[in-house]
């Protein structure tokens, strides 16, 4: 159940700055083909991910098994030694344990793999450049913590000295829907 926690919290964690980077630009009427073209992109690269990760796992742990078991047959005299003569399901044991430690190997060797992709992307953060969309471009003011809409940019006139543009108390009321409070509750 933790790993499933975890996983979940790390895919929060990701997905979340990644859309905010990805649409922080983006003005109004480009969003709906922005959204489109980020789900196409994320789901291909999702899967040329996992295809990748897939054929990697299964080609090292032919190439593992092959490596441990080298030694592990009947004609090995040390082997051969330590077996009662002519017990097959001994053999079938070693061979199930030789299979477990391929894999073990095997799994290490793709999450060092994804680990030096996640290091080597870590560095393409550093290109990104900070822009604060202004409210005229997106229509937003970027201050408000709930994203209230503003009918005009105008109304969001009035600069504030830790947070940049913010909407004026009139333009928020104006744009909530009738019957409801200033912050459309």
């Amino acid at each position: 159940i933790w790993t499933g926690v975890m996983q979940g919290v790390g895919l929060g964690l990701v997905f979340v700055p990644l859309t905010t980077i990805a649409f922080a630009t983006i003005p109004n009427h480009f969003r709906a083909d922005a959204t489109s073209l980020f789900s196409l992109v994320r789901n291909i690269g999702s899967s040329i991910g996992i295809s990748i990760v897939s054929v990697m796992l299964a080609r090292n742990v032919q190439i593992n098994h092959a490596e441990l078991g080298a030694n592990i047959s009947r004609y090995n005299p040390n082997l051969t030694n330590l077996i009662p003569q002519g017990n097959l399901a001994t053999l079938g044991q070693l061979d199930g344990l030789v299979n477990q430690q391929a894999l073990m190997i095997s799994y290490n060797n793709d999450f060092k793999l994804m680990m030096l992709v996640t290091l080597c992307a870590i560095p393409l953060s550093l290109l990104l450049r900070a822009h604060w969309a202004t409210a005229s471009s997106v229509g937003l003011c970027p201050a408000s913590a709930l994203s209230i809409s503003c009918r005009a940019a105008s109304s969001c006139a009035r600069r504030d000295s830790s947070s940049g543009l913010a909407c004026s108390a009139r333009s928020i009321q104006a744009s909530t829907p009738a019957g409801t409070g200033a912050l459309g509750v």
